[in-house]
């Protein structure tokens, strides 16, 4: 994950491309994709967090949907 310090969705788009290109030729074995844009997060640990994922990066970025992943409320085996 990358925080890009911009609000702008086309200028951390080219910072998360520019981000690519410099891995991706320092590290022949490692090949890097940009599998998300995230509108704002909130990362509790390792694989646990909350998120607002912008759906439609490529376009405009209009669809944003909430993500949620390992917090408590996503758990259903617990009492």
């Amino acid at each position: 994950m990358i925080n890009t310090g911009t609000h702008q969705l086309k200028d951390s788009i080219e910072m998360g491309k520019k981000l690519k290109q410099e891995v991706n030729v320092l590290y022949k074995c490692l090949e890097i994709e940009i599998d998300g844009v995230y509108k704002s997060l909130l990362l509790l640990k390792k694989k646990k967090y909350a998120a607002l994922k912008v759906e439609d990066f490529t376009g405009e970025g209009r669809v944003i949907t909430k993500e949620i992943k390992g917090l408590d409320m996503v758990r259903r085996d617990w009492c």
